[in-house]
């Protein structure tokens, strides 16, 4: 048997004696994408639905690392030309939050890095036909999850993402995209179970 695999099985076996007094929330999240950019929203509209998952796991008391990731789709025209145009943002937050109890709502606030996968795809013959990059921002939340009876809870969230990225690949002497704002604010709500919650 391969002596990584028996090394990462030996690190599972390792952590689960922590993990059950470990506080641990996972959660399904939908929401509203709001685009800060005038240009992006003039090409793609005001925002639209992404939908995504997040994994919230305690730390030390009301400290918790948390990563999440969602889907954003959107179509829209290009300026001038008004040809079809699409974009795909696939971000990927990991990052640490603060957790602070009242009651049955537990408050909190959160920052972290935010690689993210962004795809454009355009029908114009004067614009590059698909552009697909890893770009790196950063994201803040915040947000309150109520808890209820049977570990499950429901979060309302909102996030501010920075992410701005540039395209360098040419084709010929079509016309390529530079730099980009994606900058976004979102506002959503998550439904999820709860683990050994440790707030109360």
């Amino acid at each position: 048997m391969n002596q990584k695999f028996i090394a990462l099985i030996f690190f599972i076996f390792l952590l689960i004696p922590k993990l059950q007094a470990t506080d641990i929330l996972i959660e399904g999240q939908a929401g509203f994408y709001v685009p800060i950019s005038q240009k992006f929203r003039h090409v793609y509209g005001d925002g639209g639905i992404f939908g995504g998952a997040e994994l919230t796991m305690q730390m030390y008391r009301h400290f918790y690392f948390w990563g999440s990731s969602y889907y954003y789709h959107k179509s829209g025209s290009s300026i001038g030309f008004e040809t079809s145009t699409e974009f795909t943002l696939v971000p990927i937050g990991l990052g640490l939050k603060f957790i602070y109890p009242v009651k049955h709502v537990d408050l909190y606030l959160g920052a972290g890095a935010l690689p993210s996968y962004v795809k454009f795809k355009d029908k114009s013959p004067f614009v590059v036909p698909e552009s697909k990059k890893w770009a790196v921002g950063g994201i803040v939340k915040g947000g309150a999850i109520f808890n209820f009876h049977d570990n499950l809870f429901v979060d309302l969230f909102t996030n501010y993402s920075i992410l701005r990225t540039k395209f360098h690949n040419t084709d010929n002497i079509i016309v390529t995209r530079s730099k980009i704002n994606l900058d976004n604010w979102a506002i959503g709500i998550g439904f999820g179970y709860r683990f050994n919650r440790y707030c109360k």
